[in-house]
């Protein structure tokens, strides 16, 4: 495709885009997480008419509805790194499923428990919700008002309702 030339996309699809790209940078103000907020993606289906936003990791929805206690099987224990940023299993990202997880070797747990940035324990506690896109969402209604409006107006406009006498004729809409 030539610079400068924007693919075809019918009124409706846009809408539904516009209104998806900002309920997702309105929900990414409420996330606290930088790696949730760097992976937010919308996907569109045109044909149903739907936009789904999330974030791809496995985890995220622990991080949002919260979770209970952990406790490690029989005979193991749960590890973890005093500071996140020492911990070579994430050096290249963070697992997006649980079969990316990777397990310390012997000589990293090894070297990582006598330099001291281990927390070694058989279980944790509960960690609370943050539901980022349930206060996200406060107050979103609103700003799908205008781009809802700019698409009507283009309708209304394409059958010739807008910029004749015609324009104070009222169209029900459900």
């Amino acid at each position: 495709m030539a610079r400068g030339q924007q693919p075809f996309v019918d009124p409706m699809t846009r809408l539904l885009a516009e209104i998806a790209r900002r309920a997702r940078d309105q929900a990414r103000l409420k996330i606290d997480s930088q790696t949730l907020r760097d992976a937010l993606r919308i996907d569109l289906v045109p044909v149903q008419g739907t936009a789904t936003i999330g974030v791809p990791y496995f985890w995220a929805i622990y991080y949002h509805d919260g979770r209970g206690p952990v406790h490690a099987k029989p005979g193991r224990f749960l590890v973890y790194f005093k500071d996140p940023a020492d911990d070579p299993r994430i050096k290249a990202g963070y697992p997006v499923r649980a079969a990316d997880i990777i397990h310390l070797t012997k000589a990293q747990f090894l070297t990582s428990l006598a330099a001291g940035q281990l927390i070694v324990t058989r279980s944790v506690g509960p960690a609370p919700p943050h539901p980022f896109f349930t206060r996200g969402m406060d107050g979103f209604q609103e700003k799908v008002h205008e781009p809802a409006r700019n698409f009507m107006h283009d309708i209304m406009d394409g059958l010739g309702f807008i910029g004749t006498k015609k324009d104070k004729t009222n169209i029900p809409l459900k």
